[in-house]
């Protein structure tokens, strides 16, 4: 998912509960919710689906996947043998962006997220995603090609520094889509932007992003309270 335009769109993610803290819930793609505090799940268990922008369109898919974007570029994720996932975009003749979203449930239920990379990881970046009609579904689909916000929304994190992204009440999140505004944690959860409450379900898109170029990440954990 683009930070900060037309976003790499991610896919639905479908969950009519939710869960908070704790390994073993299992999300749409059958995937475990977020790690707890003890972060005893891995990365590649609490993924619900890959996603791939090449500049074109915005894919998804519950498997790790490669596209093309431009002649000679490439993007693709993959696991790694220790649960880790790595995200890398190969010589992008423009915007590009390659990452994958965990449905985590209610918004009311995030008090912080904790993401860590491997040392050498380029910035990654969180976005999230809204689910406002309260349909099972985050923005609207053909397939698993992206085809616009619907009636949804989401919004731009922050990245990591040093290998870590930390997200806490406090952390301001940007350029609300499609509405605007910029909205710490704390006051999304409060109902400050619109249509949006502490009910409302969500999931966080986690990524690598260029304009063109080259970038690579390793995510190594992912733990939420």
């Amino acid at each position: 998912m683009k930070n900060g335009c037309n976003m790499a769109l991610i896919v639905p993610l479908v969950l009519t509960f939710s869960f908070f803290g704790c390994t073993g819930a299992q999300g749409p793609a059958g995937a475990q919710g977020p790690a707890g505090p003890s972060g005893d799940a891995t990365v590649a268990s609490m993924v619900d689906y890959y996603t791939i922008n090449d500049g074109s369109q915005f894919i998804r898919s519950s498997t790790p996947f490669s596209l093309p974007t431009g002649s000679s570029g490439t993007a693709l994720q993959s696991n790694n043998a220790d649960g880790s996932v790595t995200l890398t975009i190969n010589n992008a003749p423009g915007y590009a962006d390659c990452g994958f979203y965990v449905f985590i449930g209610m918004l009311g239920n995030l008090n912080s997220i904790k993401i860590t990379t491997a040392s050498g990881s380029s910035p990654i970046s969180v976005n999230i995603w809204f689910d406002r009609d309260n349909n099972g579904e985050f923005f609207t689909w053909t397939g698993d090609v992206y085809g616009g916000v619907g009636n949804d929304a989401y919004i731009l994190g922050p990245q990591s520094v040093n290998n870590v992204l930390s997200i806490t009440m406090g952390s301001i999140f940007t350029s609300l889509n499609p509405v605007g505004g910029n909205y710490t944690l704390a006051q999304l959860i409060g109902g400050a932007a619109p249509g949006i409450t502490n009910t409302t379900r969500i999931a966080v898109w986690v990524g690598i992003t260029v304009n063109s170029g080259s970038s690579a990440a390793t995510v190594q954990s992912f733990t939420m309270n």
